[in-house]
């Protein structure tokens, strides 16, 4: 897969969360608001999704995610942060907020 490629759409139930009470999974990926806004909203691909909700963490990932807009509808899709050789595995980071609870064994 070539640098810059778009891989795939990140796909599961769009949910409102409370700021106070989020009840996040492994699998909720924040959708973008307004900066001030009392509705947060997430992609939960806990139960529902594609296989890119099985993408692992890594540090140097192949992948990177990106907010797509399309007529007022919001996306996250999956880019190629370098070129990806066959079989190898599709990786993205996780980010800081999601290691505050979590160890992380890799290197």
């Amino acid at each position: 897969i070539a640098k810059e490629s778009f891989i795939g759409q990140y796909t599961g139930i769009v949910r409102r969360v409370s700021r106070f009470r989020p009840r996040l999974n492994a699998y909720c990926m924040q959708l973008p608001t307004g900066f001030m806004s009392f509705g947060r909203f997430v992609l939960d691909a806990e139960t529902a999704g594609n296989e890119l909700r099985f993408a692992n963490h890594a540090k140097e990932p192949s992948m990177r995610p990106f907010c797509l807009i399309d007529r007022s509808r919001v996306y996250i899709g999956f880019f190629a942060a370098r070129d990806i050789k066959p079989g190898e595995e599709l990786t993205f980071n996780y980010g800081k907020d999601f290691w505050k609870n979590r160890i992380c064994l890799t290197k």
